[in-house]
């Protein structure tokens, strides 16, 4: 992902990771391993190839599927990188970082990290559009901030 400038390799690298991550049994040792960082910044930088960062924010989404994860996730600034992309004006980005973003708000401790990048505000935005599955998403991330902590 990070080794190649061939905006097609970086995205079959980040679909692979995500595939990997989709794996319940991948999730802990992927994280233990490193590959949090390169997802993060690939997400975070706005010049990097829209669809790549998509697959990356998809894979953040499925290693926060796994509590043990959400600590170093948030930890390392992803909510901030996840934001930048719920922001843009591609509503498949925001598919992606929503689906994220829902999977962190599962978690008490770090519902109020969302809240503070301004999460509640970008996932309203893209609970309006069009998009039915964007709608969902954005939906789901929002139910999961309002849930009470008890």
């Amino acid at each position: 992902l990070i080794n190649s400038e061939d905006a097609e390799a970086q995205r079959f690298a980040a679909l692979a990771l995500a595939n990997c991550a989709s794996a319940v049994f991948n999730r802990l040792a992927m994280v233990e391993e490193g590959v949090l960082e390169p997802l993060i910044l690939y997400v975070r930088e706005e010049t990097s190839d829209l669809i790549g960062r998509q697959y990356c924010a998809m894979c953040l989404g499925n290693l926060a599927a796994e509590p043990d994860n959400h600590e170093e996730i948030v930890k390392l600034e992803a909510v901030d990188a996840l934001m930048i992309l719920l922001r843009t004006e591609d509503v498949e980005s925001g598919r992606y970082a929503a689906f994220a973003v829902s999977n962190l708000a599962a978690n008490a401790n770090y519902r109020q990290n969302i809240v503070d990048e301004g999460g509640p505000e970008a996932l309203v935005a893209l609970a309006c559009c069009e998009d039915l599955n964007a709608q969902r998403q954005a939906l789901a991330a929002l139910r999961g901030i309002c849930i009470s902590p008890q």
